[in-house]
């Protein structure tokens, strides 16, 4: 883990030390979880000061805190920094300096998660890889990730996540990327970005962050490609279906074909859907970009497991094949989570919740995914939330429900879809869609998978 020294961050620019030099290791930003001998950063954010818990990280071990005010009443070093976020992200981009570790950048309006892991999976063939843990991808939870680096890491991959214009502007200088990766564009985050254009043009900046013969992995066929390709520098590498991209597929059935120059591959991909097609062309892209061949970019997504809340099956669910792709919603990903719900035989139901940060269009886009689901042939829409009215308002053909409780929604759910049948639940983070989930898995083990 990191280590380094507060007299070697003044010498750096990093604000103005009172007290004794010390070296530390290791940073923290949670005073809860701090170990001996890191260094705290008091963080302010919207709803908590970090300012606050500097004596509390002290006594669990930290040797110095940072600070943007002074702190009289402790005994310890300080650095007084004008942003403790912005030293944050400056201490770890220091620490990724001293590493010749290829690093893979990787954001977008959706898949970014997916895409992510996926890297891991190919990198890892070639050699211990980092990644970015859990959804530390901002400007916390990136610098917490680079920090993690160390000289036994051949590659690491590092996720970049954004809700406003410039956000990703700020982050990816201290990341430092030797390949940086766009998933796709679409809407998300749209009350932080304005509209998707401006997505677009944010997401873009990573391109800006990297290294000097760094490259740019771009989406061919997506609408704003020439947004990309504009932002980008010399080297880039193109991926998609189109037969025009440097590296392109064809899919069908669940098994990938990918195809480079004159050299191929066939994968059956574990993770179902389309739009895993895609995003397994996104990270054989990014890892053919750091030497990896495609045998390991083979090998890797074969490894693959699904990740947890991402059309992922659960197995604690006996009356249903129950898929949890809950984790998080825009309008982009619902529908791919559609396309795989349409393609499973017998019964099938949509359990969805809102999705948020749309803006002003929030209705009419869930008002769209309700007609997509019609087209799709889905046979039960069943949704809880505000904006999902308009949802249950659009399907046609099956059965829709809106529920005002998530026991009323699992009641719905149990009375009307069969056994056996297949339920694919969604929504943004903030609907707590496992909600339902776990209440579901309770209600089926303790009627022993029986309905009513």
């Amino acid at each position: 883990m990191i280590r380094s020294s507060l007299s070697e961050l003044v010498d750096c620019g990093i604000g103005m030390l009172q007290g004794a030099d010390v070296e530390f290791q290791g940073i923290s930003i949670d005073s809860r979880t701090v170990q001996p001998g890191n260094v705290f950063f008091a963080i302010k954010g919207p709803r908590f000061d970090g300012h606050a818990f500097c004596h509390a990280a002290l006594e669990k071990g930290a040797i110095a805190v940072i600070v943007e005010n002074a702190i009289t009443d402790i005994n310890a070093p300080q650095l007084v920094v004008t942003d403790t976020t912005l030293a944050l992200g400056q201490v770890a981009g220091l620490w990724r300096e001293r590493f010749a570790t290829p690093v893979v950048a990787v954001t977008g309006s959706s898949g970014k998660t997916t895409v992510k892991e996926m890297i891991a999976a190919i990198l890892r063939q070639a050699g211990p890889t980092l990644s970015t843990e859990g959804n530390l991808n901002n400007a916390y939870g990136v610098p917490l990730t680079l920090a993690r680096l160390s000289q036994k890491d051949r590659f690491a991959v590092i996720e970049i996540g954004a809700s406003a214009v410039g956000e990703i502007a700020d982050i990816v200088p201290h990341v430092q990327p030797d390949v940086a990766l766009i998933t796709m564009i679409g809407p998300s985050h749209l009350e932080g970005f304005g509209s998707i254009d401006a997505i677009a043009h944010a997401k873009s900046e990573i391109y800006g962050g990297l290294r000097d013969l760094g490259t740019a992995v771009i989406n061919r066929d997506d609408v704003y490609f020439d947004v990309m390709k504009a932002a980008a520098p010399e080297k880039t590498m193109t991926f998609g279906f189109d037969a025009a991209a440097d590296v392109h597929g064809r899919y069908s059935a669940g098994e990938l074909r990918i195809a480079v120059a004159q050299d191929t591959i066939s994968v059956s991909l574990p993770l179902p859907g389309k739009h895993n097609a895609y995003n397994a062309l996104a990270a054989a892209a990014a890892c053919i970009s750091v030497g990896c061949g495609l045998h390991q970019v083979r090998d890797g997504l074969r490894s693959m497991h699904a990740v947890k809340g991402r059309l992922m099956l659960r197995d604690d669910v006996d009356q249903y094949r129950l898929i949890d792709d809950s984790y998080n919603a825009n309008p982009a990903s619902v529908m791919a989570a559609i396309d795989v719900l349409s393609q499973e035989s017998g019964v099938t139901c949509l359990v969805l919740g809102d999705m948020l940060e749309l803006g002003d269009a929030a209705d009419d886009m869930h008002a769209e995914i309700g007609v997509y689901a019609s087209k799709a042939d889905i046979d039960h829409l069943l949704c809880i939330g505000d904006h999902v009215k308009h949802t249950c308002a659009s399907f046609s053909g099956g059965k829709a429900h809106h529920a005002d409780t998530f026991d009323e929604l699992v009641a719905h759910c149990v009375a009307e879809v069969p056994l056996g049948g297949t339920v694919l639940v969604k929504g943004s983070r903030s609907s707590r869609m496992e909600t339902f989930i776990d209440a579901l898995a309770k209600k089926g083990n303790a009627a022993g998978g029986e309905q009513p």
